[in-house]
């Protein structure tokens, strides 16, 4: 256990100090998860992926990286630098689209409670006006279980800022129910391990069924997020789930190919053709 322990930690210190290398000089990278809503199939929005490879660790996935820029302090910056390119994103490509569209940048716990991030994310709304509400800062629960008053406090500023607030991975925390009354919530994000067998779980389709409802009744959005195939697809639009993520439309994609799928919309035949 001490080996596998000193190895990790070795590990551990060549991700930051590979990440501390790559933020200085710009070698971070980003996708782009196209969100479709079903009645159209069209994009509506997209989250932003960030992505960290390195020439001698190879790819890392967030997974791996973002604890470590959590507990490095690193992670205040990383998320500055994913915030500037969905505004440039939108300053730059917005009238490629005729209609509104979107972007979602996740926000870790420690970012909501640094000041800095605060300061940068009004900084960033005054510089875009009335489009900041085109972009949605998506948190997890984990981010204001340890205080749940003072989250909704900053959450409530973001919003004042004009940020629509998005909760990812809803359903696998044992208190969101408790908390979707109090937190400003705009959109909630069906975690993945909840639509992967719903087509042959009746509890799960029900579970997924009363979601959907509790949300409309609350005037929140509903995103699917892991749609893989057409069934999960048609079960969902029968629950009355208008908006899905998933690899049955689009694997993460460039900034460039999201413009030129934008572009090309609607896509139905896509859609169906993605089974194939």
């Amino acid at each position: 256990y001490d080996e596998i322990y000193v190895k990790e930690k070795i590990f551990s210190i060549e991700v930051c100090n590979s990440l501390q290398s790559a933020i200085e000089n710009n070698k971070l990278s980003v996708l782009y998860q196209p969100k479709i809503r079903i009645p159209d199939k069209k994009i509506v929005s997209a989250e932003i992926l960030l992505r960290f490879d390195d020439l001698i660790l190879g790819s890392v996935p967030p997974a791996t990286f973002i604890p470590i820029a959590e507990r490095s302090g690193q992670i205040s910056k990383i998320g500055a630098w994913v915030l500037d390119k969905a505004v440039l994103f939108l300053k730059q490509n917005t009238p490629c689209s005729n209609e509104k569209f979107s972007l979602s940048v996740n926000v870790s716990a420690l970012q909501l409670n640094d000041r800095n991030f605060l300061d940068i994310a009004k900084s960033y709304a005054e510089s875009l006006g009335d489009a900041i509400d085109f972009i949605e800062l998506e948190i997890t629960e984990s981010s204001f279980l340890n205080d749940i008053d003072e989250s909704v406090l900053i959450l409530n500023e973001l919003k004042s800022f004009g940020y629509r607030i998005s909760l990812d991975d809803f359903g696998t925390g044992y208190s969101s129910f408790f908390h979707l009354s109090r937190i400003p919530l705009d959109i909630i994000k069906i975690d993945r391990s909840l639509i992967f067998n719903i087509d042959n779980s009746p509890s799960l389709r029900s579970l997924v069924r009363n979601i959907i409802r509790m949300a409309k009744d609350l005037n929140i959005e509903v995103v699917a997020e892991g749609i893989e195939t057409e069934n999960q697809l048609r079960i969902l639009e029968d629950l009355g789930c208008q908006y899905i993520q998933g690899y049955i439309f689009s694997k993460p994609v460039s900034d460039k190919e999201l413009i030129d799928m934008i572009k090309l919309q609607p896509f139905k035949q896509r859609m169906h053709d993605s089974n194939k």
